[in-house]
């Protein structure tokens, strides 16, 4: 069975572990729209602090897992049991959308001085100083 899990997130990580740990008869396909592997978000203030770098807020996902990055989910075709990505086509038996939430700006506008803090991307804009 194939299951395709959207979103590269804390629950994408635990739920590829969970379901390995019970069958070992599936293939699990992670899809994640970030660079990086998933990591652990609420860690993000090590990087800010360069107390850590992004390899040392990994997550711990089984090496079966097959983890895409950078691919951006487009559509979903229910009926024929595809996702569509900027790159990709992919199957799935069962999908799982797992993809969190995002900071909603209060401001209509974008501006130079304001950041949202969600990603690694967001953590070095704020030490780097790129965003004042």
């Amino acid at each position: 069975m194939q299951i395709l899990i959207v979103g590269g997130g804390i629950s994408a990580s635990y739920l590829a572990s969970n379901i390995l740990a019970k069958s070992q008869d599936v293939q699990i396909t992670i899809l994640s729209d970030e660079q990086y592997l998933p990591y652990d978000r609420i860690h993000l203030c090590s990087i800010i602090s360069c107390e850590k770098n992004e390899n040392e807020l990994k997550l711990d996902i089984p090496s079966v897992v097959d983890i895409k990055l950078n691919e951006k989910v487009v559509s979903v075709n229910i009926e024929s049991k595809t996702v569509n990505t900027t790159n990709n086509i992919y199957s799935y038996d069962k999908l799982i959308i797992a993809t969190g939430s995002r900071p909603k700006s209060i401001f209509k506008d974008n501006f130079s001085n304001v950041v949202t803090f969600r990603s690694i991307g967001d953590s070095r804009k704020i030490a780097g100083g790129d965003w004042k």
